[in-house]
């Protein structure tokens, strides 16, 4: 499996975020993603795919306010089956509030 931590959350996105998460080609209908805190173990949210051709798939999140957060592919044990080929994080909130991950935020993903 592969896990992907995002810290600092909550300075670029003070009044939520969802997540858009992107399916490679090997995304199926048993494909997900579980959003955890990073801090802990309390999942906070999962994810599936709607799948599209090519097995191409996209899932979204729904509102989060956790300051840093672990994406774990569920349904995937080996990291070269991976269905996550990546992720845009958006801000919820005015326009003003334009929101996008900085330097200084650790990103990594392990497989």
């Amino acid at each position: 499996g592969w896990n992907v931590d995002i810290t600092g959350l909550n300075a670029k996105f003070p009044n939520g975020y969802v997540i858009e998460l992107i399916g490679g080609n090997k995304t199926t209908t048993t494909s997900s993603v579980a959003i955890t805190e990073d801090a802990g173990s309390t999942q906070v949210a999962t994810v599936t795919f709607t799948v599209l051709p090519d097995n191409l798939g996209l899932g979204v999140s729904p509102v989060l306010t956790n300051d840093a957060i672990k994406l774990t592919n569920l349904s995937r044990p080996s990291s070269t089956n991976c269905a996550l080929a990546g992720f845009i994080i958006t801000f919820m909130g005015s326009p003003r509030q334009l929101g996008a991950l900085g330097g200084g935020q650790r990103q990594r993903c392990h497989g």
